[in-house]
């Protein structure tokens, strides 16, 4: 399990982290956030409350958002919405788990109820996933005449080369 335990205030700080990445929109984070608080139990252990968090999103966005799906040649193309947009969630949830929560593998296969060999392959894909992504989004910024992310990113003192992904 998880080994070192967060203070609460942590844990809601990450919860709402995790809903920011996983929505993108600020009404959405606010409604998952209360929702994941709702459901889970007042004494829930960190995994528990990431867990009720996993089962809000999905439960919450799934039919909404299951129509913004990226293609991926990872996909197979005979399984329903429903079960693509999951799949695309978990991917994306276990990336930000093993981002923003600094958690392993183990405990990200724990939360998201996948062997851990599934976990691995999902944050192999996944990272590469959000890489494609920043590059479209410099991209559009590019063609949109506002900063790109490159220009954030230098001055941020990041030194990521987008441009080449």
């Amino acid at each position: 399990m998880i080994d070192a335990k967060r203070a609460p205030l942590d844990l809601m700080d990450t919860v709402y982290t995790l809903a920011y990445w996983m929505t993108g929109s600020e009404v959405a984070t606010n409604e998952l956030f209360r929702r994941t608080f709702d459901t889970a139990e007042i004494n829930a252990s960190e995994t528990e409350l990431l867990k009720a968090f996993r089962e809000c999103y999905l439960n919450i966005f799934a039919h909404e958002s299951s129509r913004n799906i990226p293609a991926s040649l990872h996909t197979p193309r005979n399984l329903p919405i429903s079960s693509i947009f999951k799949r695309y969630a978990d991917i994306k949830l276990s990336v930000l788990l093993s981002e923003v929560c600094e958690l392993n593998h183990r405990d990200i296969a724990i939360i998201i109820g996948k062997p851990v060999e599934t976990i691995r392959l999902w944050l192999s894909w996944g990272r590469k996933s959000f890489i494609k992504d920043a590059g479209e989004h410099v991209w559009q910024c590019d063609t949109s005449g506002l900063a790109t992310l490159r220009e954030k990113t230098v001055k941020s003192g990041l030194s990521a080369d987008l441009e080449e992904v």
